[in-house]
């Protein structure tokens, strides 16, 4: 179990660092352990904390599996395994007989594990979308209804998102009481709301953007979808300009994504806009070649990035 353990430790790390090849290798290797072990499965008579160790490790395995970049068929789909997600609590608040008995007596406060279960919501919506995709990606009236099927429970999820994961929370005024009688400064709670909201702005405009080429050949149709998928990359490009020292420092390469594919986004859509909208499309995507510019030495995806956003740059817009 310690090996299972270490890998989805490691996926985490391959992943920030986009290393691709040992993160896929691992990840399947993980999971194929995992099976043998039975993590996949409830099992009666292990102890509390035992079944949360196996639920927090199947379901990392999950997140990364459905929500790989770029995206492969699955190896796991959720008929193949019967284990709930993690309960809400603490790691100290396994140990308590009452709380273990009765998690919904655990006092309301912001906990790191409800990082980890917005992810797997998050996970689910997006796997449960790519598995229909496939039979109804040549039909455009039950494509749209995927899509805005698919949309709607993604902002479900951040409805129900709890108040310091939230865009637009005061989290720098936020603090926890410690052990001690004291209290410690949530700047962890800060790093996972920045991280949460460019995971579901990045998915709102991968899924909506499948209508991309619908929209384009005409103006009118798929409004709700267009404005989704392009008020996601911009979003995700204001976000990371807010923070942009910090993501670039943490996690250069799993920003680079998220950002190349939002500028990529809006310098397609460019191409077919009046001038005016085009040239604040524009101004967003050199934002993005800035960004990349500052961090090009530590990620390759960055460098290359830059060269595709330039070729658009250079490209005269059609009005049409």
């Amino acid at each position: 179990m310690r090996s299972v353990q270490a890998i989805a430790i490691l996926l985490g790390l391959f992943k920030n660092f986009g290393d691709f090849n040992l993160h896929s290798t691992l990840l399947a290797v993980g999971i194929r352990i995992a099976q043998t072990l039975w993590v996949n499965a409830e099992r009666p008579n292990n102890s509390l904390v035992l079944d949360e160790i196996y639920r927090r490790v199947w379901w990392t395995f999950m997140i990364c599996e459905w929500l790989r970049r770029p995206y492969g068929p699955p190896c796991v789909r959720e008929i193949d395994f019967n284990i709930a997600p993690p309960l809400l609590l603490d790691d100290d608040e396994l140990l308590d007989p009452t709380l273990a008995e009765n998690p919904h007596l655990a006092p309301p406060k912001p906990r790191p594990i409800q990082y980890h279960m917005a992810m797997i919501e998050i996970a689910r919506c997006y796997h449960a979308f790519n598995m229909e995709l496939g039979y109804v990606c040549h039909d455009e009236t039950k494509l749209e209804a995927l899509v805005l099927k698919s949309d709607e429970a993604l902002a479900s999820v951040i409805d129900r998102l709890p108040p310091h994961l939230q865009a637009g929370s005061e989290i720098e005024a936020l603090s926890d009481s410690d052990s001690n009688g004291g209290e410690q400064s949530l700047d962890w709670a800060l790093w996972q709301r920045n991280s949460i909201s460019l995971v579901f702005l990045f998915y709102r405009m991968a899924i909506n953007r499948v209508l991309q080429q619908q929209w384009i050949r005409s103006q009118h149709s798929y409004v709700r979808s267009r404005a989704v998928c392009l008020g996601s990359a911009r979003a995700t490009v204001s976000l990371i300009h807010r923070y942009s020292s910090a993501l670039a420092r943490y996690r250069p390469w799993a920003t680079t994504a998220n950002l190349f594919s939002a500028a990529i986004t809006l310098a397609v859509e460019a191409q077919f806009c009046d001038e005016h909208t085009a040239a604040a499309y524009f101004e967003d995507v050199e934002r993005c070649i800035a960004f990349f510019a500052d961090i090009k030495d530590q990620s390759v995806v960055a460098a290359r990035a830059i060269a595709t956003l330039q070729q658009y740059l250079s490209k005269p817009t059609d009005e049409s």
